[in-house]
């Protein structure tokens, strides 16, 4: 079972995942082919389609956002990519829209400035709620997508973190079975675990890298938090 912000995970011994909690996109639509709407909370568990053929062996939820490890060592992501936390490459500071009947259609300022209000302050709230979750970028994504850039990794653990008391953003760990850890989303606080030398280091990143700083040390298990990581060695 994996707890996320809004929803929750969980994996069924014939490697199923289901999932409940908060509502999301169920309809596909024009906008580049993909999602249209979302749907309201989900107060019981559903299995979720996409995943029906892959043989799953874990799941992780973060804020908004879910990732899962099948039994061939590949990981799919699917929920909100505002941060680059999917690692889909997509651009992290892609327009917001909403979802109307005529599909997806841009956020206006005044929404778009509610938005970033609400998220930095202990006003979110239920009202904030509502107006996050009938909306998106086009970093996200409402059925689990492959993180193609991890294809030549053999991926033996993930991590799904994220937190509304850093403004709403989420970073994501992968370990492989080489004891390298790549990370992705944000990293305002560092929790990518890049050195800060550099400005851009600071900005969010959709690409999966490994973590330079532990790079020559075996990891054997990880964990990302609110808006921080952990790494456990092999030595302890």
């Amino acid at each position: 079972v994996a707890a996320g912000a809004y929803h929750s995970l969980l994996l069924s011994e014939a490697q199923h995942v289901y999932s409940l909690g908060g509502g999301g996109a169920t309809r596909r639509s024009s906008s580049r082919g993909r999602t249209s709407r979302f749907t309201g909370p989900q107060w019981t568990p559903q299995i979720n389609e996409a995943l029906r053929k892959v043989n799953v062996v874990a799941v992780s939820g973060g804020l908004g956002y879910s990732l899962v490890l099948s039994e061939q060592r590949h990981v799919y992501a699917f929920g909100n990519g505002s941060h680059g936390e999917l690692g889909n490459g997509r651009d992290h500071s892609s327009t917001l829209y909403e979802f109307t009947s005529d599909g997806l259609q841009q956020i206006n300022a005044r929404i778009r400035a509610q938005q970033r209000a609400l998220a930095t302050t202990d006003a979110f709230g239920r009202h904030g709620y509502e107006v996050f979750r009938h909306s998106m970028t086009l970093a996200d994504e409402a059925v689990p997508r492959l993180i193609e850039s991890l294809g030549g990794v053999r991926v033996v653990g993930i991590s799904a973190g994220g937190s509304m008391q850093t403004g709403g953003t989420g970073h994501s760990l992968v370990l492989s079975d080489e004891g390298e850890v790549y990370s992705f989303g944000c990293n305002g606080y560092g929790e990518l675990g890049r050195n800060f030398d550099n400005e851009s280091e600071e900005l969010p990143t959709s690409v999966p890298h490994v973590v330079e700083t532990l790079r020559g040390t075996r990891v054997v298990e990880i964990a990302a938090g609110g808006a921080s990581s952990l790494a456990a060695t092999a030595t302890g």
